[in-house]
């Protein structure tokens, strides 16, 4: 436990630093039976740090140890050439980094401890300059704790570090060209501390299905108390401070944990069998899958943030990229505990006037918050026949738009169809709707994977499958992207199979064969090809998403003759997935 408030060389002083390091070092003695070793103020210089990291500990633990290391006070950063570069500074910091601790060794001293646990947490500005010294950052898991996944985490190494703040979150002060922060003080401690002796104190101890406490409070657990805590304290202080949690170099399938004083209360792991597959493969996610849903946060959220200040919004992006998924399994079920009353999601179809008029005329009539939703609203064009049909319901729609009342629309569009509603009453009020979903990126990808996984107790063997996952679909590029990250979905869904192996927690590594091997196949089938095969083949590719020999409608402006010399009637191809 390491406190500094009495710094040496000219560095402003702090004043919560010792009085947190000692009252968290009380709890873990008294609470968690931990041995505790302080360094207070002038124990604390660089060399007594190097010390304790790099010799004293390795000479004490063993393989079946944990070891946490707390650290409270200044944090310095510089640009690096990859993002912030994180210090720590001893009590005898002068005003060069060669007097600093970088936090590069410090994450080298944990990653060398031969012990099966780590667990690092830095109470000081800049904190989460670490993450650039480490990998990439924890996803919040789901709130039960199996009792598989919590003998998996005790039982396999685990190296995180659990930082007060982001990398950029600071109150700026500066010190012979280092920038350094002011540590925030809340009734005598910082935040932080406050928050992480509540949590630690059993405020983290998330109920489990039974509705009572289940004993454990898992690092995951544990930051997700605290970041809420901090942020909501710091908020009102108008001083935004988010905390983060990140794994350590080594860090393999386990997890810090603590115990509280309660019985453990873990449910046994969920069956496995075809009915519980928690990946969708090429089919779109529902509201009733929203569970199952990751790695859209940011588009949610561009999406809901629209809706509360806006009459239409409209959901663009490439065709498979997921809009219709990104809608009802995430916007709607956010909008909808927000109170928000729903209409749809409706497809337009072949008849707009029976599909949407009767949806129109309920948005109208709405007396609270309402939300209509019109998916694959390019079927305007590619199934209404009608054109004085698409244009009386176009006009309804851009009436409601412009006189919205209770009611904002939300509609989901292919791109390449944009173009088609310009010359049309709404397409004024589409492009100022715009709100495009992109490609993901590898963090996202990682969750696509991740989350479902984690939401039956599931993991990889080992864990660099999904690296090796992710790497396969992020080197794709442009359009077909979007097919690959279907198919990372698709690999995960062949791989589950339902063999009668009811309670089989593991996928394998052994079993995959890597999407790149997919797409280098791909790419000389289509270099190989004439016009007319590669002609073809674009269209399987736009197809990717529709199993069962679904239409799928034609770009505007493309070619309509089929690859073999027919016609494309109505713009449309008929083609198979697979």
């Amino acid at each position: 436990m390491i406190g500094v408030d009495a710094y040496q060389g000219g560095v402003a002083p702090l004043t919560t630093a010792v009085r947190d390091a000692r009252g968290i070092a009380r709890l873990l003695a008294d609470a968690q039976g931990y041995q505790v070793t302080t360094l207070l103020d002038e124990q604390a210089s660089r060399a007594a740090l190097l010390q304790a990291l790099e010799v004293e500990l390795p000479a004490r633990l063993g393989p079946d140890d944990r070891v946490l290391v707390y650290y409270a006070g200044h944090g310095a950063a510089l640009d690096g050439d990859d993002g912030p570069e994180g210090f720590l500074l001893p009590q005898d910091a002068q005003g060069d980094t060669s007097t600093l601790l970088p936090m590069a060794r410090v994450a080298a001293a944990l990653k060398a401890l031969p012990c099966r646990h780590v667990l690092l947490v830095l109470d000081c500005c800049f904190a989460g300059a670490f993450r650039w010294s480490s990998m990439r950052s924890f996803a919040p898991r789901p709130k039960v704790l199996y009792r598989r996944r919590y003998e998996r985490f005790v039982s396999d190494r685990a190296a995180q570090v659990l930082t007060s703040a982001a990398a950029n979150q600071k109150a700026l002060d500066v010190f012979d060209g280092l920038t350094i922060g002011q540590r925030p003080v809340v009734a005598g401690h910082s935040p932080f501390a406050a928050a992480l002796m509540a949590g630690l104190n059993g405020a983290a101890d998330v109920a489990g299905p039974s509705g009572e406490a289940d004993g454990v409070i898992t690092a995951n657990e544990l930051y997700q108390y605290v970041r809420d805590v901090v942020e909501g304290a710091t908020e009102e202080r108008g001083a935004l401070q988010t905390p983060g949690l990140w794994p350590l170099p080594g860090h393999g399938r386990g997890e810090y944990v603590f115990h509280t004083d309660g019985p453990l209360v873990l449910p046994e792991d969920p069956r496995l069998d075809p009915a519980a597959n928690p990946w969708r493969g090429l089919e779109a996610y529902g509201a009733e899958h929203a569970a199952l849903f990751f790695g859209r946060e940011a588009a949610i959220d561009e999406i809901v943030g629209r809706v509360e200040a806006a009459a239409l919004v409209c959901v663009l992006g490439a065709s498979g990229v997921g809009k219709s998924s990104v809608v009802q399994a995430g916007v709607l079920p956010r909008l909808q505990r927000a109170g928000y009353a729903l209409i749809g999601p409706v497809r337009p179809g072949g008849e707009p006037h029976a599909t949407v008029g009767p949806a129109l005329a309920a948005a109208r009539q709405a007396t609270s918050p309402t939300v209509l939703v019109l998916d694959q609203f390019e079927e305007m064009f590619t199934a209404c026949r009608a054109p004085a049909e698409r244009a009386a319901v176009l006009a309804l729609i851009a009436e409601l738009v412009e006189n919205p009342g209770k009611t904002t629309v939300v509609l989901t569009l292919r791109a390449d169809f944009e173009a088609a509603f310009l010359a049309t009453p709404l397409g004024p009020a589409i492009q100022a709707a715009r709100c495009p979903v992109g490609a993901m990126t590898r963090e996202a990808l990682r969750q696509v994977v991740l989350g479902p996984a984690d939401e039956r107790a599931l993991y990889f063997e080992p864990p660099t499958l999904v690296d090796r996952l992710v790497e396969d679909v992020a080197l794709v590029p442009g359009g077909l992207a979007a097919a690959v990250v279907r198919a990372v979905g698709v690999v995960a869904c062949a791989r589950w199979s339902g063999r009668g192996r009811p309670h089989h927690h593991r996928r394998r590594l052994r079993s995959h064969r890597p999407c790149g091997g997919c797409l280098r196949r791909a790419e000389s089938l289509y270099v190989a090809t004439d016009d007319a095969g590669r002609h073809a083949l674009r269209r399987v590719l736009l197809a990717h998403d529709r199993p069962g020999g679904r239409r799928v409608a034609l770009p505007q402006g493309e070619p309509r003759r089929a690859a073999g010399g027919g016609s494309c009637r109505d713009a449309q191809v008929e083609a198979r997935a697979g």
